[in-house]
């Protein structure tokens, strides 16, 4: 395993028997390939857009299961950013340019 990300309770990690990265927060852990990690930070990214100032917890519908999170706004900044720093380092995203 090789850590990208570690804030708060916020872990990303690379998982290279299974060439998968691993996001555990809130006390869950996903395991995601390449093109689901890419899904999920795009999903992170418009419940970013939806968030204004009097929301102060941020619901999140995980696929498996229909499982629905609730996390902390500071937790979910958190989350984000490290998606979106793995998102730039990793694959050389860079969110200010169009897909």
């Amino acid at each position: 395993m090789f850590q990208l990300y570690n804030k708060k309770n916020i872990s990303i990690l690379w998982v290279n028997k299974k060439n998968k990265i691993s996001v555990n927060f809130c006390n869950i852990d996903m395991k995601l390939k390449n093109c689901q990690f890419r899904l999920f930070y795009y999903y992170l990214n418009g419940k970013s857009k939806e968030i204004n100032g009097k929301i102060k917890n941020v619901e999140l519908q995980l696929v498996k299961e229909n499982l629905k999170v609730k996390v902390s706004l500071n937790d979910f900044f958190y989350l984000l950013n490290g998606v979106e720093m793995v998102m730039k380092e990793q694959f050389g995203y860079n969110h200010n340019k169009k897909d």
